[in-house]
């Protein structure tokens, strides 16, 4: 590990050093453990650090195929995260610097896959920073995100959704959550979902079983049963405090005259009231690069809003 390179009160340095602590929150897709279950090897860290305060200020985890440096590898995203104690031109600094250490690994394009906008008001800080360094936007994908307060979720509802949530509760559906000892049944339940509207899942149970072992602490599975029978469920992250991420959702299919997704939601926005978690991720609404505008519509009817995702591309060769 190199030493740092001092800029006036801060310092650059390639790789995450011991000892110090973060003045942000990075959540889990910048855990080193995280890291690892991506890919083994080819990561390249990136930290701005605050020496006599001992904190980092700044970080970027940037994973090499080729001569393509990736954030993140496999993750929804990563990209640059940082404290509100610096400014633009700092951050600006932070980026040259980590620019100049990929050239000389001989790395031509950099790709950097942002979180929803919704997550930070840093992002529009990252943004116009990459937009003045000669980043341009790769990809533009529509997140759905529920914003959790101290309402009741049918107060959120259109009034179709309304009239959906009030027949699942007259069928006595009930809202519960399972151990991570039941994953393999609330997988392979979704993935029988997934198949009857033509999808996969985009990781095996295998893989999934790997990181929950990781993160027991971040990972939740909620199920809706009817007469003792799963017919809706989720696999959800806690990707950040404030923030819990539905990562699989689905519902038998001959459930859709009720659809059970609206009555996982109001026991997924109750958890987040009762967790202190602030936004409940719905998910991109997006294929093949094109907003799926029937998708978007339906998680707004769930009481969510829209949020930017964006990917940022830069070729430095």
């Amino acid at each position: 590990m190199e030493s740092p390179i001092e800029l006036t009160e801060y310092a650059f340095q390639e790789g995450i050093p011991s000892g110090f602590s973060r003045d942000f929150e990075s959540g889990i897709f910048h855990d080193p453990r995280h890291l690892q279950l991506q890919s083994s090897k080819e990561w390249h860290s990136f930290a701005l650090l605050n020496p006599k305060q001992r904190t980092i200020v700044a970080e970027v985890h940037y994973h090499i195929d080729a001569d393509v440096a990736s954030s993140p590898f496999r993750s929804p995203y990563s990209s640059f995260v940082f404290s509100k104690s610096i400014s633009s031109e700092q951050l600006l600094e932070f980026v040259n610097y980590t620019e100049q250490k990929l050239k000389e690994k001989v790395v031509h394009t950099l790709l950097l896959k942002n979180p929803p906008d919704i997550y930070t008001s840093e992002s529009q800080i990252l943004h116009q920073v990459l937009f003045e360094n000669g980043y341009r936007v790769h990809l533009e994908e529509t997140s759905a995100v529920i914003a959790v307060d101290d309402r009741t979720y049918a107060k959120i509802l259109n009034r179709s959704k309304k009239d959906l949530l009030r027949k699942g509760h007259n069928k006595l559906f009930k809202f519960q959550q399972f151990s991570l000892s039941q994953l393999s049944e609330v997988y392979g339940f979704l993935k029988m979902c997934y198949s009857e509207r033509g999808y996969q899942l985009s990781m095996t149970l295998e893989e999934v079983q790997r990181v929950t072992q990781v993160f027991p602490d971040k990972y939740f599975l909620h199920v809706v049963v009817h007469h003792e029978q799963i017919v809706a469920a989720s696999i959800s992250i806690r990707v950040k405090p404030t923030v819990l991420y539905t990562f699989y959702y689905n519902h038998l299919k001959e459930y859709d005259y009720v659809s059970p997704i609206v009555f996982l939601c109001e026991g997924l926005y109750l958890f987040c009231q009762e967790n202190g978690i602030d936004l409940l991720d719905l998910g991109t609404s997006n294929k093949g690069g094109q907003l799926n505008e029937p998708l978007i519509n339906f998680k707004l009817s769930l009481g969510a809003q829209p949020s930017r995702k964006l990917t940022f591309i830069k070729n430095i060769s």
